[in-house]
């Protein structure tokens, strides 16, 4: 039982789940569970007690300092056992449990630190309120099984079970037990706890006894505790506290005691549960007669004993013709004075309804029987008038609230009433004989007045309306001679008339015209007697209830007459008011049936209601001073006078507040502070006291509560237009205890729900308008008192009502009312509204943050405190209970909606992140998605469960955003939510996306006939609901199914509106815990991700769906892919063998991309649909470009088709691509043509990222080509762009679409050799006029974006073209003559002059001359005709071309330094380093500069290339075809050239050589260094990667170029998965430094070539350059390209790739392939640097036909074009120089290269080079050395 105290008892769980028929198995069976604490006398009412082992449980406590609580361990201090002893001491409870009780109680305290007094009392009270719980549940549990349900019947059964382990005995015996000396307890507490038990015990035996067959033992022991009960009544003072509730149990018992012997037959058997058919009466009848027998017991209270026997009498001959038999119960003894007294008592006003209904039926019974055992006595009535004056008592206080309508039939078809009048004589006998024709009248009004005219001839009608006449006229003159006797009678005649007239409008019409009965009563008006008026002006009340002009007219004019309105409380004895309460109850009825409506210009000046209302403002300020007798006649006063007040103000607010209006004056007086005011909030500050005076069984009065009601109504009314002053309502009044706004919270959690909901709506309205009730509640001395108060509400919704089900218009009027009714609801939605408020600002302290429980006024920062008793907590709790959930999921709605809001706010994130419970959200969403399964047809459950998962969706994401502030550790929840995702039925995140349930959206419906006119103004789409409700409250008879059309409609749309919030919610949610894991393997793995993809593709390729739905969808598929990318390019992959089944899965996304766009006929979706697919095919690539050195050369590889290796991979990716059918590409190329720049823009680059992929189909390819998108896409960019004389005012939005057609044609050109769309493209650039502009400082930018994406385009067309074409000539011609005319040779020459970098080099102004220098390094030699103009421009390019390999060979070190990055991303390189090997000599750049070494360096190998083509004659044959170009003829410094710095330049005239031999040098260390590095990472680290330190770890991993590695920790990962992407991280180190290794190789080849070219020149023949020893047999097929042999592994960073041209330097990455899709893997098929060599060194070898086939794909572009002239003509050869000068050169020359020792080597360059080509082995090296010693050697 220990566990079930601190649990939700179980008669809460009935409350909860008994209204339908969920879970009745599960309960039933919890309740046999539990049986035993239900049948053990020791456990039923009493805790654990003390045992012997008290001592042992201490000395374990003090000497371990923990112990197992309900809670989970827990640790103890002294202090804390301390208490706990205490309480077990003083208490008599168990150690173990005391010490549960004390952690119970300190996990509830409030803000402030409790006394050690006030713990205790909570223990102790804590304790004595559970150890009733399970009596608490049978009474539960019995109270329910009165109703009629299935369930009912199955808790038969188990009561049966009880009953039969002698639960009725169990119940006695504690009773009896509880009873003994209670007059005697001292200890307040206690007692008032243990009567409330022995009020209980006595209701379950009640309600035993109602329905099971009794023992003789039991119905003994009942005897046996109403004797005692009654003896210690009999010994107590009304005035007693314990009067009250020992009466109570005496009737109570009294009532057990008929129930046990009253009609017993049909009862059920307390054994089997059946019902009895027969029973043995006579053995009953023994049993009851000896319980009877012994008189002398019942001294103390005969009356009860008489009123026992006589009913059981009665009932037992009521059948009978036994005279004899019956004489005795008609002794003359008044047996039904106890039952009258029971009746008419205030203790059975406050009797349960439940048991009131089976007392009010034995009242009945007994009212029944006494007419038919007196007709059956046949006995002379004369004889019993006593008796028969309290029968007429009890029968009419019976009939008051019970119809009478059979009683009526019984005593007039036995002539039963009429005998009785004949026998009249008695005045006291009649007076209650008329008493109880009026009571009867309210329901047989026209048969009494047929009794009063036919029989009751003394005292016909019109005789009693001469009665009245004849003491109205004489009562003032002779009113001392008017006996009492007499004036009852007189009034009782009155009522009863009064009754007649108000109950039928039929006998008021016939005594009016018959009788004149308003003027035969007015006399009554003015005479002196109070009590003749008040039941004389009742008729006129009774009449003005009636809307008849006649009589109001009448009545009116009486009442002016006599002012009887300004008599109220004037005239009347002090104490008592009946006169008063009749003015107030005929004024409110009169003004209420006025003929004209109540306005300021009103039309019967004889009627001075103004004047009126304010002699009753003048009673309502006094009343407060009078007297009472009875103070429930203060509160009929109150009520009165509100009532007229509140139809007053109704008035007043429908005249638009006139001030000539009747009402003005009390609006005045309420909206001031004035008496009025102040009496209603004194009237509300009062209610604490009252309830506080109230005994616990004595309620306070129905009319009070109804007063209360009327205060907060009219406080709610003048709040709509009137603020309160904040000084009146904060600041305490005269004569009031506390602030009015405190008295209102007072009554937050008052019993009558109606008073509950109106305090909360004014508190509401009072913090709206004025933000002041947090304020005031908080700066309270204990404002925990008043939080509780709302937390009770909260906590105890009661038993929930059925809302879900019958129609649905039937649902939404049931879910009106019960929002109206619902204390709990209403709270809720005042915090609700709180938060929401656009009013509201983040920081503000409102009333909702103080019920949430947040601790400071100032700071809403500050953390929650720890188990502190809130809102919060009973928010937090229901939103995980499964069966609250199933429950109230409108409530959850606004839970989850606060605990979002709370969540969302900066200021409050934190402490509510904090105090959520770690579970909570993974509890909420199963406990939401089960509700789901199992309610999928109900819309409006449904609508609030699908509103709560977005709210809740919306909390989580939040929640893992910000995990990292708190310190938060969500890796289970997101674990969990990427779990199994392949179940439907498990908690993650597809099956969260499931729930959310999409649908197409809802059609407009038909117009319904007569309810158009209730279109929701704020959204017409909908029906306003209220005003259907209000127009089916007054039109009923309209048809329901019209009703549920429009509320269907409603549902469904509003069921959409929530379905697309809640996905926007799961989008959040998705994006957050992706965002926050996406670096974890083991939290998120691919499979999952492709899976999820899967399933919400297939809701975006839906095209029914509604747009914003599929924008969501897509925009989640945006993200997976994107978030797999990233994983990708981190190397974070799942390595995983579940991935590579995959290929079905990826196929099928793939596909349903495809449909979308084949589907889709809005171009929006066709939009996002391209973008998945670009992303999607970009992520499934085979290999990505991963180099960040910007290659920008020429690449000997011009086929595609080569690198295409037959894997698992390149299947999936070809057989996606075969999937793209003509339509596709059709729509495809269609909206590349779109007038919406956004969506050309996502077309033109999903079809680049369709042609990039190099598995593009030529029948696809032919598609396009005739497509005519290329001719669209040339014409576009040719005139709108290329040609446009505005081209300065374009802006960004074109420029990005520009920009994307021309990678659309760059990638149809790399994916396509037709010649004539490149003669096509050639030729529609020149024509442009862009190039003939010298653009200007401020437009320069703006050019480069334009022109930069044209000269890539050209370059990559001549990187396209075979060599040794015609094709290739003839482009390379065009492209010649479109560099060297005169209107465009301006802009290059400005190019190359590079003024734009002498600032410091930037990436814009960089790219563009790389590319420019790439362009000049492939026409080097081929196109120039003999115009002598192209001769000086291609002078002029030469020299510019020198003057650039110049200036960045002796200013590299300068302009590396001067650099300057241009966004955020190179600035974020300035701050990370190169890794560099231990060992290294040079210092660390930061990887900013080392991007800018590398382009320089791509940009000095393509001057040198440059310079090598220019300067190798070409050949045909043998013979020498093509001239010499100069290109070093200044003067060669003769100065010491052993270091890396520059020479000093001399005055001789040889040739200039030292920028050549300095760069020869500093390749040289340069490629050393590099390779050194690279076999150090290759060797030392790889091999070791789990052995590094892990700052080495940290230092890898922070310095990577990409952006991505700042924002993960290394350290958060595991071993494993930290050694396999740092691993991946060398591996791209390694080649990224063997890249870099073979472009220097190449670099230093064509230097010394360049260099050897020119020796020759100066010193002997070119020509001889070409000759050699070896046998010329073979073709002289010299290139001017390097090459590699067949052994030569170099990487070819010439060709120009597709990030070269699209991408920046340092968006290129380190190159990969992978074995799959998603694996990475090595590839050593590196592609070739050189594809040829000079054959004629080969010797006599002749190549085989594969070789040859090899050699000429891969030759570059200068072998058949002829080259510009230059200074000589190699065929007419002659020096320049002298031949002493030619041999100083030689010496020079030789000195440099073969003697002289360089220091970095520490060797000459010669021999330096020569090792490298030991190890390369480069023919071309080798020829170049061979060719150099030849010449200066020999």
């Amino acid at each position: 039982m220990d566990q079930e105290l601190f649990q939700t008892p179980p008669c809460y769980l009935i409350s909860q789940l008994l209204k339908d028929g969920d879970n009745e198995t599960d309960l039933l069976r919890e309740f046999e569970n539990q049986s035993s604490y239900f049948t053990d006398s020791n456990l039923l009412l009493m805790v654990k007690t003390k045992s012997s082992a008290s001592s042992r449980n201490r000395e374990l406590l003090s000497s371990t300092k923990k112990f197992e609580s309900i809670q989970g361990t827990l640790n103890l201090t002294d202090e804390f056992l301390k208490i706990a002893y205490k309480i077990s001491d003083d208490m008599n409870i168990d150690e173990f449990l005391s010490c549960n009780v004390l952690q119970y109680v300190l996990n509830q305290v409030g803000r402030e630190t409790p006394s050690l007094e006030s713990i205790e009392k909570s223990c102790q009270q804590f304790i004595l309120e559970k150890r009733s719980l399970y009596l608490e549940s049978l009474t539960e549990i019995l109270t329910f099984t009165s109703y009629e349900s299935n369930f009912s019947k199955q808790l038969n059964s188990f009561i049966s079970q009880l009953l039969a382990r002698d639960l009725v005995k169990i119940l006695l015996d504690k009773f009896k037990d509880k009873a003994k000396d209670i007059n005697n307890y001292t200890n307040e507490l206690e007692l008032q706890y243990r009567l409330e038990e022995l009020h209980k015990i006595t209701q379950c035996l009640v309600m035993i006894s109602q329905y099971y067959i009794s023992t003789k033992d039991q119905i003994t022991a009942a005897f046996d505790q109403l004797k005692s009960t009654s003896k210690i009544l009999a010994n107590q003072q009304k005035t007693s506290s314990l009067h009250s509730h020992l009466f109570r149990m005496t009737f109570f018992f009294i009532f057990i005691i008929l129930n046990m012997t009253m009609d017993q037959q049909n009862k059920l058997d307390p054994y089997t549960g059946n019902r009895v058919r027969e029973i043995n009466q006579q053995q009953l009848d023994r049993n009851v007669d000896d319980c009877l027998k012994s008189t002398n017991e019942w001294e103390h209270q005969p009356s009860i004993l008489l009123s026992i026997k006589s009913y059981y009498n009665l009932k037992k001959y009521s059948d009978s013709s036994f005279e004899n038999d019956l004489k005795p119960i008609f002794n003359g003894s008044d047996f039904c004075e106890y039952f009258f007294l029971i009746i008419s008592s205030q203790e059975y006003k406050s009797v349960p309804i439940v048991i009131k209904n089976y007392f009010d039926d034995h009242f009945y019974a007994f009212v029944t029987l006494f007419v038919s055992g007196f007709i059956n006595s046949k006995l002379s009535k004369e004889n019993f008038t006593k008796l028969f004056i309290t029968y007429f008592k009890l029968a009419s206080v019976l009939f008051e609230e019970r119809d009478s309508s059979d009683y009526w039939q019984l005593c007039n078809n036995n002539n039963f009433i009429k005998d009785l009048w004949s026998n009249a004589s008695d005045r006291q006998y009649i007076t209650t004989f008329f008493q109880l024709l009026g009571s009867l009248a309210k329901d047989n009004p026209r048969s009494i007045f047929v009794f009063l005219t036919t029989d009751a001839v003394t005292h016909s009608i019109p005789k009693m309306i001469s009665y009245f006449r004849y003491y109205a006229s004489h009562s003032n003159s002779h009113a001392n001679n008017i006996s009492e006797d007499d004036k009852a009678i007189l009034l009782e005649m009155l009522n009863m008339v009064a009754r007649l007239v108000k109950y039928s409008d039929e006998l008021a019409s016939t005594l009016e015209k018959t009788q004149s009965l308003l003027a035969a009563t007015s006399s009554f008006l003015a005479i002196n007697e109070t009590r003749l008026r008040r039941n004389a002006l009742s008729i006129f009340t009774a009449y003005a209830g009636y809307n008849q002009v006649h009589y109001q007219s009448q009545i009116w004019n009486t009442c002016e007459t006599i002012s009887i309105f300004n008599s109220c409380m004037k005239d009347e004895i002090s104490g008592e008011y009946p006169l008063s309460k009749e003015i107030l109850l005929l004024f409110n009825s009169l003004i209420r049936n006025l003929s004209v409506p109540l306005q300021s210009s009103y039309d019967q000046p004889k009627i001075p209601l103004q004047s009126y209302l304010e002699n009753f403002i003048d009673v309502f300020a006094t009343i407060q001073n009078k007297t009472f007798n009875d103070l429930n006649d203060k509160w009929v006063l109150y009520k009165s006078i509100l009532e007229i007040f509140e139809y007053f103000l109704d008035q007043f607010q429908k005249s638009n507040q006139d001030k000539k209006h009747p009402a003005y004056p009390l609006y005045f007086e309420l909206t001031t502070d004035q008496r009025t005011l102040r009496t209603i909030l004194q009237i509300l500050d009062n209610s604490s006291a009252v309830a506080t005076q109230t005994s616990s069984l004595q309620e306070v009065s129905d009319t009070y509560e109804q007063v209360l009601e009327k205060c907060l109504d009219i406080l709610l009314s003048l709040a709509d237009f009137q603020k309160y002053p904040v000084d009146n309502l904060m600041s305490t009044i005269p004569l009031l205890r506390s602030s009015p706004i405190l008295s209102i919270a007072q009554l937050v959690n008052h019993n009558n729900p109606n008073i509950s909901i109106k305090a909360i709506r004014f508190i509401y309205v009072f913090e709206s308008t004025q933000r002041e009730c947090s304020k005031i509640f908080f700066g309270l001395q204990d404002p925990d008192a008043i939080l509780q108060k709302f937390i009770d509400v909260l906590k105890h919704q009661g038993a929930p009502e059925d809302i879900y089900s019958d129609h649905l218009f039937v649902q939404e009027c049931n879910y009106i009312d019960y929002a109206q009714r619902s204390p709990a609801m209403t709270i809720t939605n005042l915090i609700y509204s709180c938060l929401f408020s656009p009013d509201t600002k983040l920081d503000d302290y409102t009333l909702a943050h103080f019920l949430l429980g947040c601790p400071s006024i100032f700071d809403l920062n500050i953390d929650f405190i720890t188990n502190a008793n809130s809102c919060l907590n009973v928010i937090l709790m229901s939103c995980v209970d499964p069966i609250y959930i199933q429950k109230y999921p409108h409530m959850l709605e606004l839970y989850h909606g606060i605990i979002y809001k709370m969540i969302s706010n900066p200021y409050t994130c934190n402490p509510m992140i904090k105090v959520i419970p770690v579970d909570y959200y993974e509890l909420s969403c199963r406990n939401i998605q089960q509700v789901l399964r199992a309610n999928i047809t109900n819309p409006r459950l449904v609508q609030s469960l699908t509103r709560s998962l977005s709210f809740l969706f919306n909390s989580m994401a939040i929640t893992i955003h910000c995990q990292k502030d708190v310190n938060l550790d969500l890796n289970n929840l997101v674990r969990l939510l990427f779990t199994n995702i392949n179940s439907t039925m498990d908690l993650n995140i597809l099956s969260l996306y499931n729930s959310i349930d999409l649908q197409v959206p809802p059609k407009e419906p038909k117009e319904i006939d007569g309810l158009a006119q209730f279109k929701s103004t704020n959204t017409p789409s909908l029906y306003d609901v209220e005003q259907l409700y209000k127009c089916y409250l007054y039109n009923p008879g309209l048809p329901l199914e019209d009703f549920d059309r429009a509320i269907s409609y409603n549902y469904v749309h509003q069921l959409h509106q929530a379905r697309s919030s809640a996905l926007e919610s799961w989008k959040l949610l998705l994006h957050a815990s992706m965002n926050h894991y996406y670096e974890s393997i083991d939290i998120i793995v691919e499979s999952t991700l492709f899976i999820l993809l899967s399933r919400i593709s297939q809701d975006f390729a839906n095209e029914y769906f509604e747009l914003s739905t599929c924008y969501s969808i897509g925009e989640c598929s945006l993200f997976i892919i994107y978030l797999l990318k990233v994983r990708k390019e981190l190397g974070l992959m799942d390595p995983s063998a579940s991935l590579m089944n995959m290929d079905h899965k990826l196929k099928e996304i793939f596909d349903t991309l495809v449909i979308t766009v084949l589907k889709s006929r809005y171009q929006h979706i066709r939009g996002i649909a391209y973008t998945c697919i670009t992303n999607y095919l970009n992520l499934l690539k085979l290999s990505t470009n991963n180099n960040h050195l910007g290659n920008i050369s020429s690449n000997n590889n011009n086929n595609n088709s080569s690198s295409r290796t037959p894997n698992g991979s390149y299947n999936s990716l070809a057989s996606m691509i075969a999937r793209v059918d003509d339509k596709f590409i059709r729509i495809l190329t269609l909206d590349c043509n779109s007038v919406l720049n956004g969506w050309k823009i996502v077309a033109a680059t999903c079809l680049q990222a369709i042609l990039s992929l190099e598995y593009s189909s030529d029948p696809m390819n032919r598609f396009i080509e005739r497509s005519g998108i290329i001719g669209n896409v040339i014409n576009d960019i040719s005139m709108k762009y290329l040609s446009n004389q505005q081209w300065e005012e374009l802006n960004e939005d074109e420029l990005k679409v520009y920009e994307s057609q021309m990678l659309l044609l760059l990638k149809i050109t790399q994916s396509t050799v037709d010649s004539n769309i490149y003669f096509l493209i050639i030729t529609s650039i020149s024509k442009c006029t862009l190039f003939n502009y010298e653009p200007r400082e401020e437009n320069y930018d703006k050019f480069l974006q334009l022109g930069t994406p044209v000269l890539r385009l050209i370059s990559s067309i001549i990187q396209q073209l075979p060599q040794n074409t015609i094709e290739r000539t003839q482009i390379t011609q065009l492209v010649s003559k479109f560099v060297y005319q005169q209107s465009n040779s301006i802009l290059f020459g400005n190019i190359l002059s590079d003024k734009q970098n002498n600032q410091g080099v930037k990436t814009k102004n960089f790219q563009v001359l790389q590319i420019c220098v790439y362009l000049f390094s492939q026409i080097a030699n081929h196109g120039l005709d003999q115009d002598s103009d192209n001769l000086i421009q291609f002078n002029r390019f030469h020299y510019l071309l020198l003057d650039l390999l110049n200036k960045y060979v002796r200013s590299k070190k300068k302009i590396i330094q001067q650099a300057i990055p241009e966004n955020d991303y190179e600035v974020q390189l300035t701050t990370k380093y190169e890794y560099t090997a231990p060992g290294e000599k040079t210092s660390k750049k930061n990887l900013f500069q080392v991007m800018t070494r590398d382009r320089i360096l791509m940009l000095i190998r393509d001057l040198v290339l440059y310079c090598q083509r220019v300067s190798m004659p070409s050949y045909s044959s043998s013979n020498i075809s093509s001239p010499f170009t100069l290109c070093f003829n200044s003067s060669f410094s003769t100065s010491d050239i052993n270091s890396r710095s520059l020479p000093v330049q001399s005055s001789s005239k040889l040739p200039l050589f030292e920028i050549l031999i300095f760069s020869l040098i500093d390749k040289t260390f340069l490629y050393e260094q590099t390779i050194n590095h690279c076999e150090y990472i290759r060797n030392q680290l790889i091999p070791k990667v789990d052995q590094l330190t892990i700052q080495k770890y940290k230092s890898l991993f922070a310095n990577q170029p990409d952006d991505l590695s700042s924002s993960i920790d290394i350290e958060s990962y595991k071993p494993t998965q930290r050694n396999q992407i740092i691993e991946q991280i060398l591996v791209d180190k390694a080649q990224d430094l063997t890249l870099k290794s073979d472009i220097l190789f190449e670099t230093i080849e064509s230097l010394l070539l360049v260099i050897t070219s020119h020796a020759f020149y100066y010193t002997s023949n070119i020509n001889n350059l070409f000759k050699t020893n070896i046998s010329l047999n073979q073709s002289m097929n010299i290139n001017n390209n390097n090459n590699n042999n067949n052994n030569n592994n170099n990487n070819n960073n010439g060709q120009l790739q597709i990030s070269d041209l699209t991408s920046t330097p340092q968006q290129q990455q380190q190159q990969k392939q992978h074995k799959s899709l998603l694996l990475p893997s090595n590839n050593n098929n590196p592609n070739k640097l050189l594809n040829s060599v000079f054959s004629l060194f080969k010797g006599n070898d002749t190549p085989s036909k594969p070789q040859q086939q090899q050699q000429q794909q891969s030759q570059q572009q200068s072998n058949v074009s002829t080259p510009p002239r230059g200074a000589i003509d190699s065929q007419q050869y002659s020096s320049p120089i002298t031949p002493e000068e030619s041999e100083q050169f030689k010496n020079q020359l030789r000195y440099l290269i073969f003697n002289r020792n360089v220091d970095l080597f520490g060797n000459n360059i010669y021999s330096v080079l020569s090792n490298i080509n030991h190890k390369k082995n480069s023919t071309l090296l080798e020829l170049a050395l061979k060719k150099l010693q030849e010449l200066l050697q020999k």
